[in-house]
C-alpha cells in the first residue's frame, strides 16, 4: 500500500488539533456482545427470513462473466466486479444486462472500485509513474474524467456533502520514521480529522501481517451517512459518520477463540503472526462483512479453522446468536441454497446490504445441481426461476440471492 507524502502528513498533523473537538473518537453508544461461536443456533430459511428471491443475471456474449467478487447495490443497478475477467458489469435489478467496463480496455485493474451513489459514479484507481489517479465513470460506462489523486488512498468512502474518509495503513522498515494515520477525513481534499496514529517505520504490526478482510474495510448498510469499519486483529466494530468515529460494538469471545492481548502491540510477534494463527486455528483474526438491518447484526469471524460456522446473526434485542451455516433451505427458498452449501458462501459471505435486504450470489453450476435435489419437494418456483431452469444451463451467469431477515430472531 502506498504511503502518504510528507506535505500531506504535516497538514494532517496541524489540522488534528483544530478539529479534535468536532470529530471525536469515542464509545458513547458502545454495546458489548458476548459471542460463543460454538453455541450459535440454527434454523430453517422461513424461520430466519421473510423473503428469499433468486435473480438470474442475463447471459449474453457481452455480459458473460465468471463470479461475483464484489457487489454494490444501488436503487437501479447491481454493480459487479469479476476478478477472472477483470470487468465491472452493471445489471438492472431484474437481472437484465446494462453495460460493462473492461479492465484490459481501460488499462487498469478494476478491483476495489468505489461507488458514489449520490453522484451516480464509479471511481476506479490507476497507478502511473508512482502517482495514483482516479478515473470517474457514470452508470452508463461513459468516462467522465481522470485526475491525479495526489496522496490519497485506494480505500475510501464518500459521505454526502464532499466529505470523504480514507483508509491508509502502510508500515514497512523501508518507509520514513514518520507519523501517519489509519483514518483520514477530508472535505474538498483538505484534511479535517485523523484517527488511529501509527509510525510508518516502527509500528509493531507491519502491513504484510495486517491481514485485512478480503472485503474492503468499510461496510455500508443502505445509509450512506453511517458505515461500519473493521480492523485486523481488533474485536471492535467501529461506526463512522461524516463527523465521528466511535466504537459501536465490542465483541468478547471464549478464551479458546481469543488472540493474546498484545498481539498487535508486541514486536516479538513480527514475522510470527501467521504461524501463530496456524498453530491456534480457533483464534479469531478479524471481524468482517458487518451489516445491520434493524436489530440484526450480521458479521463473519475470520479463523484458520475453516468450517461452516463462520458467519453469524446477532439479534441486539433478544441477544440470540444464529450461525448462518446452520440455516437450511425449505419451501421459502424453494429448497435451493441460501448459505448452507459450504465453501461458496463461506468465501463470499453477504456481499452487500441496502438496509432492507442482504445480497449474496451462487454460480449456475451450484444452482443447477441444487435444482436436481428439489425433485419431489413441490418447490414453488417464480416465473423467472422456471424460465432460468427450463432454458438455461450450468455455464450461465451467476444468480443474485436477495434475502430479507425477520426482525425478531
Amino acid at each position: 500500500m502506498r504511503t502518504l507524502n510528507i506535505a500531506y502528513l504535516l497538514t494532517a498533523a496541524c489540522l488534528l488539533l483544530a478539529t479534535v473537538n468536532i470529530h471525536a473518537q469515542g464509545s458513547t453508544s458502545l454495546t458489548t456482545l458476548r459471542i460463543d461461536p460454538a453455541s450459535a443456533m440454527g434454523g430453517t430459511a422461513s424461520e430466519v427470513f421473510n423473503e428469499v428471491k433468486y435473480i438470474p443475471l442475463e447471459t449474453t456474449r457481452e455480459s458473460l462473466f465468471g463470479d461475483v467478487n464484489e457487489l454494490n447495490v444501488t436503487d437501479q443497478y447491481f454493480i459487479i466486479y469479476d476478478r477472472d475477467t477483470d470487468c465491472i458489469l452493471l445489471f438492472f435489478k431484474n437481472g437484465k444486462f446494462h453495460c460493462k467496463l473492461q479492465g484490459s480496455v481501460i488499462n487498469t485493474n478494476l478491483a476495489h472500485s468505489v461507488i458514489n451513489k449520490e453522484r451516480k459514479q464509479i471511481v476506479l484507481h490507476k497507478w502511473k509513474k508512482n502517482t495514483l489517479y482516479y478515473l470517474y465513470y457514470d452508470f452508463n460506462g461513459k468516462k467522465l474524467k481522470e485526475e491525479a489523486a495526489g496522496s490519497k488512498n485506494i480505500f475510501f468512502h464518500s459521505f454526502p456533502g464532499n466529505k470523504v474518509v480514507y483508509h491508509n495503513y502502510s508500515v514497512d522498515e523501508r518507509w520514513p520514521d514518520s507519523l501517519n494515520y489509519e483514518l483520514i477525513y477530508t472535505i474538498k481534499n483538505k484534511v479535517t480529522a485523523t484517527f488511529f496514529p501509527y509510525n510508518m517505520k516502527k509500528a509493531p504490526l507491519p502491513s504484510r501481517e495486517a491481514s485485512a478482510p478480503d472485503h474492503e474495510p468499510f461496510y455500508e448498510s443502505g445509509n450512506n451517512s453511517t458505515i461500519f469499519f473493521c480492523r485486523p486483529y481488533d474485536y471492535s466494530i467501529y461506526r463512522l459518520t461524516p463527523d465521528t468515529v466511535q466504537k459501536a460494538f465490542s465483541c468478547v469471545f471464549p478464551l479458546v477463540n481469543t488472540l493474546p492481548d498484545d498481539f498487535t502491540t508486541n514486536a516479538s510477534y513480527i514475522g510470527k503472526r501467521f504461524m501463530h494463527l496456524e498453530t491456534y486455528p480457533q483464534q479469531i483474526s478479524d471481524i468482517a462483512y458487518t451489516y445491520q438491518i434493524g436489530n440484526n447484526l450480521f458479521f463473519r469471524l475470520g479463523r484458520k479453522a475453516f468450517d461452516r460456522n463462520q458467519s453469524f446473526i446477532y439479534n441486539l434485542q433478544s441477544n440470540n446468536l444464529l450461525s448462518l451455516g446452520r440455516i437450511t433451505p425449505d419451501s421459502l427458498s424453494c429448497f435451493l441454497p441460501i448459505m448452507d452449501e459450504g465453501v461458496e458462501f463461506m468465501v463470499k459471505n453477504f456481499l452487500a446490504c441496502d438496509g432492507n435486504y442482504l445480497y449474496t450470489s451462487y454460480s449456475s453450476l451450484t444452482m443447477f445441481q441444487a435444482h436436481l435435489n428439489t425433485a419431489g419437494r413441490n418447490a414453488q418456483f417464480s416465473d423467472e426461476l422456471k424460465k432460468y431452469f427450463a432454458t438455461g444451463n450450468k455455464k450461465q451467469n451467476p444468480v443474485i440471492v436477495q434475502l430479507k431477515p425477520k426482525e425478531n430472531l
